[in-house]
Order: C-alpha cells, then structure tokens, then sequence
C-alpha cells in the first residue's frame, strides 16, 4: 500500500511528465513506470483528496528535482497548482503551443 507522501510523488511525476507532452517543460528528468501507471490514474482522480494544499507540492519538487533553480521552481509548483484545480484552462493553453508549433 502507497503512503499518502508515494502518491503525491507519484501525482506530481505523472502530471509534470503530463505538461511536457504538452510543451510545457523542454524536458523531463522523471518518468512515471509502467507498472505505476494506472495507479497515476487512479491518483490523478482522487487528487483533491491527496494533495491538500500547494506546500506539499512545492517540497516534493524541490526533493525529486534537486537541480531546479528556486525560480524554476516556483514556475513549476505554480503551473502544478493550475494543472491540479483548473485543467481545461491548462490543456487548452498546452494545446495551443502545440498547434503553433
């Protein structure tokens, strides 16, 4: 069974790997495994439940990316945040740079 701290790690994994396919991120250093997958889903949908304010994101990133910049930090911890309580608005910008590409 995954502690509530796994999930999270695995929420912010999954999502930021989710923005980069959307040009987000030029790159991604953290992957999501294959055998993690669903569980992403399935954590993906009870997100609001997991993750109870933006103070647990932003540690995470700072532990599972150590060599981002404050900045880009708070750049990514931000766009977390978005990508968390307002998706449509973060898919259709997402889409957009895509289409302009």
């Amino acid at each position: 069974m995954l502690t509530k701290i796994d999930q999270q790690k695995i929420w912010v994994v999954g999502s930021i790997e989710r923005l980069a396919s959307l040009g987000y991120f030029k790159r991604n250093f953290l992957e999501v495994e294959e055998e993690f997958v669903e569980t992403y889903w399935r954590i993906d949908d009870d997100r609001h439940e997991i993750i109870d304010n933006g103070e647990e994101i932003f540690k995470i990133i700072l532990e599972l990316y150590p060599d981002l910049c404050l900045d880009d930090v708070v750049k990514v911890h931000k766009l977390l945040g978005a990508f968390k309580n307002s998706r449509t608005t973060v898919f259709a910008s997402g889409m957009q740079k895509i289409c302009l590409v």
